[in-house]
């Protein structure tokens, strides 16, 4: 597009009070129509159900491991675990 025509359409705006409503109007719809889509209320779906049990990574002590008399046991997962009962 030319910078004249450019130029005439912005004169044009400020000139003619119904075009600037009009236009401006115009802009407004289309800016609500477009961020109405960004933000839907409802539950998220949460994905697939997770069917694959996690692997364990690393443990320590090894597996296996006799004459073991430390009172802590590290074991690392291929995923995040949750633990809901600690104690049990």
């Amino acid at each position: 597009m030319k910078p004249e025509k450019i130029i005439h359409i912005c004169t044009m705006i400020t000139k003619n009070s119904t075009f600037y409503f009009l236009f401006s109007l115009i802009v407004v719809i289309v800016t609500i129509t477009l961020f109405n889509r960004c933000a839907t209320i409802g539950r998220p779906t949460g994905g697939d159900k997770d069917s694959i049990p996690p692997e364990i990574t690393f443990a320590d002590p090894e597996f296996y491991t006799t004459n073991f008399n430390s009172k802590r046991v590290n074991i690392g997962f291929s995923e995040y675990v949750q633990l809901k009962y600690l104690n049990k």
